[in-house]
């Protein structure tokens, strides 16, 4: 009987432990993250792509709102503003990440949705930053708020703009 409630005791604690190692790595990752999204909002990637979001504000009337924090393996953010109609939405994406595996994802992402659009999507890239802007419109030329971000960046000192092909 002693060795029944012994072995019982063992199952539980050895249970308790892994309850335990599981929430502190959980708090872990948490923390993790916040400190990599507030590193973010510190960023040079993100200051830039404030300035590109008022610009195209007061140039273009758009309310982009608060930016749109994500994780995939590191820190990205992202400003959207959505335009169109009730059986079309197209949205504008200035998205950011001084994490270059966090970037490249962006750009396969859009590479992916310009794929499906037959092409017809413009988007650039600044790697020297790490900011992406493009749209999900379709277009047969470049968008002029794609041009309007690529000013603002180029002005800022990042050097030329790629299109993202």
């Amino acid at each position: 009987m002693l060795e029944v409630v012994i072995t019982i005791l063992i199952v539980l604690a050895i249970a308790a432990a892994i309850v335990v190692i599981i929430v502190l790595a959980v708090k872990r990752n948490k923390r993790k993250k916040a400190k990599a999204f507030e590193e973010l909002k510190n960023s040079n990637a993100y200051a830039l792509a404030v300035k590109i979001k008022e610009e195209l504000e007061k140039q273009k009337g758009y309310k982009f709102g608060e930016p749109h924090f994500w994780w995939q393996e590191k820190a990205l953010g992202y400003f959207i503003e959505t335009f169109g109609g009730p059986t079309e939405i197209r949205s504008l994406h200035i998205a950011f990440s001084e994490y270059s595996m966090a970037f490249l994802y962006l750009k396969l992402n859009f590479r992916e949705k310009r794929a499906k659009s037959g092409n017809r999507c413009y988007g650039i890239e600044n790697e020297n930053i790490g900011i992406l802007v493009y749209s999900t419109e379709y277009s047969q030329d470049m968008p002029d708020y794609i041009k309007i971000a690529a000013k603002v960046i180029e002005d800022s000192g990042y050097g030329q703009c790629k299109l993202i092909q």
